[in-house]
């Protein structure tokens, strides 16, 4: 694939979408929005962000794995910018999607040390209600906002279901299905594993209510997808942003019926090739509903991929070490932003960034 040079536009370009901060969006909400179509790109722009779990730098054909299959993803990255110096604020979980919510530092929020570091369910810890997060900002300018999928920032404070650590507590105003912890190990139900999914960890909520428990995972991600798409079509006239977490690519692998053996490079080709259908079908969404002009997409993964689980985690090529590491391939990771009015299509930013710059916050 061949990918152009950065001119002088493309690097101003470059420049504010990476710097799309609070402080552009403040500034952003200043201009008078009304509900005639199409709008300004620049009147309230539609935020996206698609978060992957454990991806590695070098799982992407558009980032040079030599047997994935090229889809949805790979196209999105030809249709926008990809990425080749970003890194995530943490090479675990918790510390990560905090920071990446807050755009602050890991230990400026209290993700740090033996325990506090990554959640587990019984925990009492969780994302301080006193830090300010993307959807809170945009709430405040006017946006509707909402997620689903991996949350992994706390759930329970002060008993074992008052789920006062949730997404709703920090601004997320429409909360679809969401695993509160994760997608662990222990989830397997393929008993590759383990022999049966372990019930404390394996659960999954809508909004603040249980659902379901063990959780069955082969149609989590079309169910993802379908709340996704409807959360656009009752926002299509407002300025909106949503987070869609997918349970992608953490172990224990799973993948859809029509997902299963799709991909020459086994179990986590097709769950690569599952999550990237649902990226595609996210796009085609705003595409059909002629939106994708006013909408920034944001494909990124947490941190790099677990490389120790061989055939069952990502490749972090060409870089060396692995999730949980500091090295290079447990920081550095695919991102991708598509806005078709505002980007140039097939173009690459070397320019170093971090999930931190999304958020950065003026009163740091």
């Amino acid at each position: 694939m061949n990918f152009c040079v950065l001119d002088k536009v493309n690097v101003a370009l470059s420049d504010m979408i990476i710097k799309f901060t609070f402080t552009v969006i403040l500034a952003l909400s200043q201009v008078p929005f009304c509900l005639m179509l199409p709008r300004d790109p620049l009147d309230k722009p539609n935020i996206i962000i698609l978060v992957a779990d454990d991806m590695g730098y070098g799982d992407l054909s558009s980032y040079g794995h030599p047997t994935q299959e090229s889809g949805p993803i790979d196209r999105m990255a030809l249709e926008g910018m990809r990425f080749t110096q970003w890194y995530s604020p943490e090479s675990v979980c918790t510390p990560s999607r905090g920071a990446t919510l807050t755009g602050r530092l890991p230990v400026r929020v209290g993700l740090y040390g033996p325990y506090e570091r990554v959640f587990i369910p019984h925990m009492p810890t969780g994302l301080p209600k006193n830090e300010i997060t993307i959807a809170e900002a945009l709430k405040d300018v006017g946006y509707a906002t909402g997620m689903n999928g991996k949350w992994h920032l706390g759930i329970n404070e002060f008993r074992f279901d008052d789920g006062n650590h949730l997404p709703a507590h920090h601004g997320f105003d429409e909360v679809g299905t969401i695993a509160p912890f994760t997608h662990h190990a222990r989830c397997d139900e393929e008993k590759k594993i383990v022999s049966s999914p372990e019930k404390s960890y394996c659960f999954f909520y809508s909004n603040d209510t249980i659902i379901q428990q063990p959780a069955a995972h082969h149609n989590i991600t079309k169910t993802l997808v379908y709340e996704t798409k409807a959360f656009i079509y009752n926002h299509e006239n407002d300025p909106f942003f949503y987070m869609l977490n997918f349970l992608h690519l953490h172990d224990s692998l799973f993948a859809g019926p029509e997902f299963q053996a799709s991909s020459k490079r086994g179990e986590y080709g097709d769950n690569l090739n599952e999550m990237s259908w649902a990226v595609g079908e996210v796009l085609d969404t705003l595409r059909k509903l002629e939106i994708e002009k006013n909408t920034l997409v944001l494909f990124v993964s947490d941190h790099g991929g677990h490389i120790e689980i061989c055939s069952d985690g990502g490749k972090n090529s060409p870089f060396r070490g692995s999730k949980e590491t500091t090295w290079e391939g447990g920081f550095r990771v695919p991102a991708i932003a598509w806005w078709p009015s505002m980007i140039e299509g097939a173009t690459v930013s070397r320019d170093i960034v971090s999930s931190l710059d999304i958020l950065a916050p003026p009163w740091i």
